[in-house]
């Protein structure tokens, strides 16, 4: 029987086949393996399984998942022929052997093929651990991360500034500048003082919620403690650190002058790069310049989205911080996470985000007690006293919070009723605001989807996107973009990203090449690092006529200025009118179309919804049928990982 015959009569593999990749993974890992022949295709199932469950993010495969999802969707156990639903199976009786061993129907050896693929012996073996199936590498990364966490993870008051009443002292003096509108019971004010008290910390928060603007409080704080000290600031993707260095100069402006903070203020970097580029990987390497044995010369390192940040990348960046470095992440763990394998951000921020009331050990709960005058009562098991999570949102309006909020608790009907208590476009677009009215129906129950959703987009284009080479100026039709984006889950497919933006192009100029499209007003997005033009995958700009008259991409710096770069030096790089939701991460617009494919798909669940929904600064229209949103509102990208468990402990 061959891997191929095994697959198609199970129908948890059945979704193996649809990623050639997988398949010729699984082929070639079992090679390296001296089987017997009967056992190669069993050998080959399981592996195509723990490759298929890493193609989605997961760092591993809990035997819980096969047991469910492959083993019991033949027959258990051939000797008695028990199905799943016998009240005769004993799930106990299996965890007495180091996995939970049985005999399938159409697994055939599966105790011996898994046994063999597991052998130290073997030059490339699986791990099991946690009750999980591991490739080597994965549980090595998430191993070395642990490590490094849990040797950062301690208190510790800056160096220069003496003992812990010294700088409790300073804080206590700076604190009400930073927060003039009080310290108590204020959660960002408890945040710098965290960060202050901690090697590593985290500000974990939803759009809107400070995040930025606490972490610059931070940056000052500890600067006005250590004058000398050195800061790093990165971000996952250029955009972000974009962002990340317009949001900290934004919220420093109004200390720059300060009697007692200016010159801490006037001394912060405000040019934060990407992570790759902060520890020297070029984009692509797997090894980075800088390294546990030689170090970023940083004593203070910041991190923006950490929630784009997968195990590689993650062990990489701890790796390339000095013992003695404060490390500071800011990120939403209700986000997306990371492309690639992995769930850092969420594996370390835990349940505190569903917390209501502040816990903390007694060192720390004396300490911000101390500092804030907040009340924060002692726990019993203080696991994350590195995180403060900040709740209040001070940005988007109170139907996107909403929205965002039943989202996270999967309820349809408050999600419902979040989404109609507003206009779904802003106002001072009459002309979205009456096509939006006109298509109402399209948004939960159009009887040909795919065809109104097409229509929408060639309004959106015709009415909207073709004012952008209407505008006098290049900023001008930059800020139009940054009104509006459609995003999307999928690139490829209908009503995918490559579909939306040629239906635009095609609506915008019907001469234009879809595949190669080039016009005024064309906004583009940078698809790879390239260190020649400096531009950062995620980098946005606009096709437009420089001062002889040649059309030209744009793309904004500081200050205004732009760099210019012709067509034949860009790296790869693709129109931009529609973007997908995990490339969004990092970026805001005042109002957001997004679009749900017609029949629910893996990549629809309420990390991606929440994700596109606090994209929107102002307002939301959304296009999906009732039961697709229904569906998305119920499944979650929980991802299997044990990082948490290797760093607190527990099951």
């Amino acid at each position: 029987m061959t891997l191929t015959s095994l697959m198609q009569v199970n129908p948890h593999l059945q979704n193996c086949l649809n990623d050639p990749g997988v398949i010729a993974n699984a082929y070639r890992f079992v090679s390296f393996f001296d089987l017997p022949e009967e056992y190669v295709p069993t050998a080959e199932v399981i592996a195509a399984s723990v490759y298929d469950h890493l193609a989605r993010g997961h760092s591993c495969l809990p035997l819980t998942r096969l047991q469910e999802d492959i083993w019991f969707s033949g027959h258990i156990n051939t000797e008695n022929n028990l199905s799943k639903n016998s009240d005769h199976y004993d799930i106990s009786s299996l965890q007495e052997k180091m996995y939970p061993g049985v005999i399938i129907a159409n697994l055939p050896y599966f105790d011996e093929a898994l046994s063999a693929l597991t052998t130290a012996s073997a030059p490339y073996h699986l791990v099991i651990e946690f009750d999980a199936i591991y490739m080597r590498s994965y549980q090595s990364l998430e191993t070395k991360i642990a490590e490094l966490l849990i040797e950062k993870n301690q208190v510790s008051c800056t160096p220069s500034s003496g003992n812990s009443d010294a700088v409790l002292h300073k804080l206590t003096t700076i604190l009400p500048l930073l927060f003039p509108e009080g310290v108590i019971n204020n959660t960002q004010a408890l945040a710098v003082g965290n960060a202050c008290h901690r090697m590593f910390s985290i500000i974990n928060g939803g759009p809107g919620t400070g995040k930025t603007y606490t972490a610059a409080r931070v940056l000052l704080a500890l600067k006005f403690l250590s004058p000398q000290a050195k800061i790093a600031l990165a971000a996952p993707t250029g955009k972000a650190a974009q962002r990340l260095g317009e949001s900290i100069d934004a919220a420093l402006e109004v200390f720059n002058y300060h009697p007692v903070l200016g010159e801490s203020a006037q001394h912060i970097p405000k040019t934060p790069t990407t992570v790759h580029r902060l520890i020297g990987t070029g984009g692509h390497s797997k090894h980075a310049k800088y390294h546990r044995q030689n170090p970023l010369p940083f004593d203070v390192i910041m991190v923006d989205e950490v929630s784009m940040l997968d195990l590689r990348m993650t062990e990489m960046l701890l790796l390339a911080c000095k013992p003695k470095a404060r490390v500071i992440w800011l990120g939403d763990s209700a986000q997306l996470p990371s492309v690639d394998v992995g769930c850092v951000l969420e594996d370390l921020v835990g349940t505190i985000a569903k917390q209501t009331a502040l816990s903390r050990s007694k060192v720390t709960a004396d300490w911000l007690t101390a500092l804030t005058g907040t009340c924060i009562s002692e726990s019993s098991k203080p696991d994350y006293d590195h995180v403060i999570t900040l709740t209040k949102n001070y940005r988007s309006l109170n139907h996107i919070n909403d929205m965002a909020n039943a989202i996270l608790a999967g309820e349809y009907s408050a999600f419902h009723q979040a989404y109609n208590s507003a206009e779904k476009i802003s106002s001072s677009f009459v002309e979205l605001e009456k096509m939006v009215n006109e298509n109402q129906a399209l948004q939960w129950h159009a009887s040909d989807y795919t065809a109104s959703v097409g229509q929408l987009i060639k309004q959106l284009a015709s009415q909207y996107f073709a004012k952008i080479a209407q505008q006098n100026t290049i900023s001008e039709a930059l800020s139009l973009l940054q009104d509006l984006k459609i995003l999307t889950p999928m690139r490829r497919g209908k009503l995918g990203v490559e579909d939306i933006n040629s239906l635009v192009i095609s609506t915008l100029d019907a001469k234009a090449s879809v595949l190669e499209p080039w016009f005024k007003g064309l906004p583009i997005i940078v698809l790879q690092n390239d260190h020649v033009t400096r531009l950062n995958n995620g980098d946005v700009g606009i096709v437009w006529p420089n001062d002889k008259g040649e059309l030209v991409a744009f793309f904004p710096v500081n200050d205004g200025q732009y760099r210019v770069i012709h067509r034949y030096r860009l790296p790869v790089f693709e129109p931009v009118y529609a973007m997908t939701v995990h490339k969004s991460q990092g970026s805001e617009f005042a109002n957001v179309v997004l679009v749900l494919p017609e029949q629910h798909n893996e990549l629809c669940h309420k990390e991606l919804l929440f994700t596109g929904v606090t994209r929107a600064r102002s307002h939301l229209m959304l296009t999906a049928h009732k039961p697709v949103l229904e569906k998305t509102l119920i499944t979650s990208q929980k991802r299997d990982s044990y990082l948490s468990q290797r760093i607190f402990g527990g099951a």
